[in-house]
C-alpha cells in the first residue's frame, strides 16, 4: 500500500502494517524511541527482483511518513539475499547479481552448477545463515531530511506531473513527454499499423471459414 495516498483509516485496517507496527512497538502519531522499541534494527528482506525492490520502497515510504526520526538514528536497513547460489569444487558461493556472476565466470574458480533463486523460497538453508548472519546490513541513511520527503512526494505522492518529469529525463533518455501523448504522429502511426494487421488477420479467419463451409456443402 502506498501510505502518502491512503487515509490514516486505511493504513490501521491494513493487516500488514498492523502486524509490523505490533512487532516492533510503533504507534502511528508517537515518536519512535530506539529504548522503546522491541529492536534496535528494523530489517527488510525481499526478493531479490524487480517486485522485491518495489516491497522495500512501498516499506520506506511506509517508515518514513510517519517514523523519519528511524531514518536518522540508522535503525532502517535492508539485507540483500542472494540472486544466485554457485557451487563450486570447494564450497558454495553466494552471489547477489548479475554483474557479480559474469565477474565470477572470468576467474579461474571451477563452477560446477549455478542456482538463481526466484525468490526467497528457493533459497537453501545455507544461503538464509549466509544473508541473515551478517552483523552490518545496509544502512539507509537520509542526509537532508527536507528534500528525502520531496522526493517520497514525487515518487509516492498524488502529482502524477512530477513523476513523469522524474521519469522523463530528456538528457539521459532522448524521449520527450510529447512523444508519449496521444496525438504524437509516431504513436498514431504504429496504432494504424497494429490495428491494419489485426483487421488483416481477423479477414483471412472469416474468408477460410467461407472456404471450409463450401467444401463440406459440395461433399
Amino acid at each position: 500500500m502506498n501510505v502518502m495516498q491512503a487515509s490514516i483509516n486505511d493504513v490501521i485496517n491494513n493487516q500488514e502494517f498492523l502486524d509490523i507496527m505490533a512487532s516492533i512497538g510503533l504507534t502511528i502519531g508517537q515518536k519512535a524511541e530506539i529504548k522503546d522499541l522491541r529492536y534496535s534494527k528494523i530489517v527488510f528482506l525481499a526478493d531479490s527482483d524487480v517486485d522485491g525492490g518495489h516491497i522495500n520502497t512501498l516499506l520506506v515510504n511506509f517508515f518514513f511518513t510517519f517514523w523519519p526520526e528511524l531514518f536518522e538514528l540508522g535503525a532502517i536497513q535492508f539485507a540483500k539475499a542472494p540472486l544466485f547460489e554457485v557451487i563450486t569444487d570447494k564450497e558454495t558461493l553466494f552471489v547477489e547479481s548479475d554483474t557479480q556472476l559474469e565477474r565470477l565466470k572470468k576467474t579461474n574458480v571451477k563452477i560446477r552448477e549455478i542456482q538463481r533463486n526466484k525468490g526467497l523460497g528457493e533459497m537453501s538453508p545455507e544461503a538464509f545463515k549466509h544473508t541473515l548472519s551478517r552483523e552490518e546490513f545496509c544502512k539507509i541513511t537520509v542526509d537532508d531530511m527536507s528534500s528525502a520527503k520531496h522526493t517520497l512526494d514525487i515518487c509516492f505522492g498524488k502529482d502524477t506531473n512530477l513523476r513523469k518529469e522524474l521519469l522523463l529525463d530528456t538528457e539521459s533518455t532522448g524521449i520527450l513527454p510529447s512523444d508519449l501523448e496521444e496525438g504524437s504522429a509516431e504513436r498514431k502511426k504504429a496504432k494504424a499499423l497494429a490495428a491494419a494487421k489485426a483487421s488483416a488477420k481477423s479477414s483471412k479467419k472469416v474468408v477460410a471459414k467461407k472456404v471450409t463451409k463450401k467444401v463440406k456443402s459440395k461433399k
